[in-house]
């Protein structure tokens, strides 16, 4: 086996391993990488407690030149060591005697590794085999998921179902789901596909170790799905593969349609949405230390303006209040998009079904001058920033159950938000 390369291409993509390379592994052999040498390309291939991954570089005449082929087993970090203490320059790889030779050609500054190769058969093969049709997903649906959907995730949840997202395939759509069974979220993307009710549940690890390794990469997603419950994701000359949670996911769809059936009272336009949020945090700036900051928002119709007060449990802290004017206060029925769900900490998935159904009964709207509603911080910003991208947002406030808020936009109906209030005694 040899080859010579440039050093910043090499180091560039052995840096997108490490990212998820576990760094007190239960096993040796996630310490290694695998290189495979042919005619035309360098497949390296590693793997964690959880995923599998492999990358290629094409041989090129100013980036890699292949001479003889063959494969051989390394340390991952031995390896990145000695690769990121080089500048820019070709690097020539040779096996010799069950030995790696590492050598430059700068004649005044030569080196030379020697490095021991270890049992390549240790190393397990991996079946990347792409046989089937793909589901192309745009990158910017990722991202939207990433920053709208996985906050509700909880990665140590008992249920392990629960450690996934949903995926909804139809013919026209893809519904994207995540919950813990307190907090709930889904958003529905216009896409077409040849592969009908397909129901699928992505382990949160999966997807946050993909965007780890290739969120600078401007390329879309390849879902190949296959009978064995694996799914392989390709991402430019990038593969992932991992296996599929098992198990029915809750129906929060059911729960959704409830809420789509069901009228709002009071609305409450946010013009400015990222003024507003800058407020909430000057406001609690005090009390930032506490485990769970709360947050009073006090609607006042009659002067228009918002009141943002900072609760705290400690009395050292003293008290801030903080004034929102940009708003706009409406009084008419609205059916919203389907939401985001975000509870407190004491409510339950059956409180919320509970909840939504009631809602049904609103039948008629009352104007509700003054509004004196208790937010939990982390929820109520949370939920807002997954709306960072718009000017506006609604408040949709049910007085007559609980004050239940829900956010919506019309720059991006295909998401809203459900806040439940912090009861305050």
């Amino acid at each position: 086996m040899k080859f010579k390369i440039k050093s910043q291409l090499l180091l560039t993509n052995i840096k997108r391993i490490i990212k998820i390379s576990p760094s007190n592994p239960i096993n040796e052999i996630y310490k290694n990488l695998k290189v495979e040498v042919d005619e035309e390309k360098i497949t390296f291939s590693s793997l964690n407690e959880k995923v599998f991954m492999n990358f290629f570089i094409l041989s090129e005449k100013d980036k890699l030149e292949i001479y003889q082929t063959g494969k051989f087993l390394i340390n991952l970090k031995i390896l990145y060591d000695i690769i990121n203490k080089l500048k820019d320059e070709w690097i020539l790889f040779e096996i010799k005697i069950n030995a790696l030779i590492i050598n430059n050609f700068n004649r005044d500054n030569n080196f030379i590794f020697k490095l021991n190769t270890l049992d390549i058969n240790n190393f397990p093969e991996i079946d990347f085999s792409k046989n089937i049709k793909p589901i192309l997903i745009n990158k910017k649906i990722i991202e939207e998921i990433n920053s709208q959907i996985n906050f509700v995730i909880n990665t140590n949840n008992s249920n392990n179902i629960l450690r996934g997202i949903n995926f909804n395939f139809n013919k026209n759509a893809l519904v994207v789901t995540g919950t813990d069974r307190i907090s709930m979220a889904q958003k529905i993307f216009q896409i077409k596909n040849d592969f009908f009710n397909q129901d699928i549940t992505i382990p949160i690890f999966l997807l946050n170790d993909i965007e780890k390794v290739t969120n600078d990469i401007n390329s879309d997603y390849l879902f190949y799905l296959n009978d064995d419950q694996t799914l392989v994701i390709e991402i430019n000359n990038f593969l992932f593969k991992g296996r599929l949670i098992d198990g029915q996911y809750p129906k929060i769809q059911n729960v959704i349609q409830q809420y789509l059936n069901s009228n709002t009272q009071e609305k409450i336009i946010i013009n400015d949405l990222k003024t507003f949020l800058n407020t909430i945090e000057l406001a609690v700036v005090l009390a930032k230390k506490e485990s769970i900051p709360l947050v009073q928002l006090l609607f006042d119709k009659t002067n228009k303006k918002i009141e943002i007060i900072c609760i705290s449990n400690n009395n050292s802290f003293g008290e801030v209040h903080e004034q929102f004017n940009n708003v706009t206060f409406l009084n008419q029925e609205k059916k919203v998009q389907p939401i985001v769900v975000t509870t407190n900490e004491n409510s339950n998935f059956g409180e919320l079904q509970e909840t939504i159904s009631n809602m049904q009964i609103l039948n008629q709207t009352q104007e509700v001058k003054n509004l004196k509603i208790v937010f939990n911080y982390y929820l109520l910003t949370h939920a807002l920033k997954t709306f960072i991208k718009c000017k506006q947002v609604t408040l949709n406030i049910i007085s007559n159950y609980k004050n239940h808020t829900i956010i919506t936009s019309d720059e991006d109906s295909g998401l809203a938000q459900l806040v439940l209030p912090t009861i305050k005694n």
